[in-house]
C-alpha cells in the first residue's frame, strides 16, 4: 500500500512503476507531482492497470490517477470507464479536451477539478452522480452538455442542473 501523502509534492518523479502486488493508493498521493508523465503497471496486479501512463482500476473501468504532468492536450476517455475516482483527473496543465467515456457513470470529488477545458464539455446519457466539488477550478470551462436521454441531468445554456431543472448544480467557472 501507499499512503495518503506518499510522493506529495514531489518534484523529480517522472514514471512511476509499481509491484505485482500493490492493492492500495492513498487518495492525495500522487498530489503536485508536476513532472509525472507516466504510471506502469505488471500484468500481474490484481488492482490496478496503466495504459498511456494513465492509472485505471484492473478491470479498467475507474480513472485512478491522470498524471499530472501528462504533456497531451486531449484525452479520449476508454469506452469501457464508469467512473472517475477521487482525483482522478486534476490538475493536469496541459489538458484542453476531454472526451468522456459513453457510460461514465460517476464522478467523485475533484475528479475533474483545476483544469485547462476550454469550450464545452459534454456528459453522457448515462452519468448519474456528480460530487458538488466535481468540476471545481475550471475557470476556462465555458459549458456543459448532456443529452436529452439522461435520467438525472439536464443542461441549459450550458449549465448543469437537476433533469426536472429545480436545482442548479454547475455553473462553469467560464461562461
Amino acid at each position: 500500500s501507499l499512503g495518503t501523502s506518499a510522493f506529495n509534492k514531489n518534484s523529480v518523479l517522472k514514471t512511476v512503476t509499481f509491484g505485482t502486488g500493490l492493492q492500495s493508493i492513498g487518495g492525495m498521493c500522487f498530489n503536485m507531482c508536476y513532472q509525472l508523465e507516466s504510471f506502469q503497471v505488471p500484468e500481474g496486479n490484481a488492482t490496478f492497470a496503466a495504459k498511456d501512463g494513465i492509472l485505471y482500476s484492473k478491470a479498467m473501468d475507474t480513472v485512478v490517477w491522470y498524471p499530472q504532468g501528462k504533456t497531451d492536450t486531449a484525452y479520449v476517455m476508454p469506452e469501457s470507464v464508469k467512473h472517475i475516482g477521487p482525483y482522478g483527473i486534476y490538475e493536469v496543465a496541459a489538458l484542453t479536451s476531454i472526451r468522456l467515456s459513453p457510460v461514465l457513470e460517476t464522478i467523485d470529488e475533484f475528479g475533474l477539478a483545476r483544469l485547462n477545458i476550454t469550450g464545452t464539455l459534454t456528459l453522457p446519457a448515462t452519468v448519474n452522480s456528480i460530487h458538488f466539488k466535481a468540476m471545481l477550478y475550471n475557470y476556462s470551462l465555458q459549458g456543459l452538455e448532456t443529452p436529452a436521454e439522461n435520467q438525472t441531468f439536464q443542461t441549459k445554456d450550458g449549465v448543469l442542473f437537476t433533469k426536472d431543472l429545480s436545482t442548479l448544480l454547475i455553473y462553469p467557472a467560464g461562461k
